[in-house]
């Protein structure tokens, strides 16, 4: 597999590291923020193949997505959430965009099999 990048957005450093580091053993080429001014230049100056976005925007978990979305329209974006339902995973991949919604804890088989197929996804 071709090295892809995977842009990690997530406001825990722990968390952030955690990810960074599980994603590279998988040979992934990791990109952390928590910025979210960081992230669009991020999106033109590095171009990742797949966003992680850990949807930690208490107030409207979905800002960040369309904030991502309104300058760019076609990275897979995975949304990494705390709790949850399932309706609002079907508003996150149905009405924003989304390219999977998973939940926290993250399962790392599940995690890999998502980003293997947004990667590929963004080679076609």
């Amino acid at each position: 597999m071709p090295s892809y990048s995977v842009l990690i957005i997530e406001r825990d450093h722990g968390s952030a590291s955690s990810l960074s580091d599980l994603v590279s053993a998988w040979g992934y080429s990791a990109l952390v923020t928590k910025d979210s001014q960081t992230i669009i230049k991020l999106l033109d100056e590095q171009k990742p193949a797949v966003i992680l976005d850990d949807g930690s925007a208490p107030s409207d978990e979905f800002a960040l997505v369309r904030e991502i979305r309104a300058h760019d329209a076609e990275t897979p974006i995975v949304l990494l959430a705390d709790g949850g339902s399932i309706e609002d995973a079907v508003k996150a991949i149905q009405q924003e965009g989304v390219y999977n919604y998973l939940e926290k804890p993250i399962d790392p088989n599940k995690l890999k099999l998502v980003l293997d197929g947004a990667a590929r996804r963004q080679n076609i």
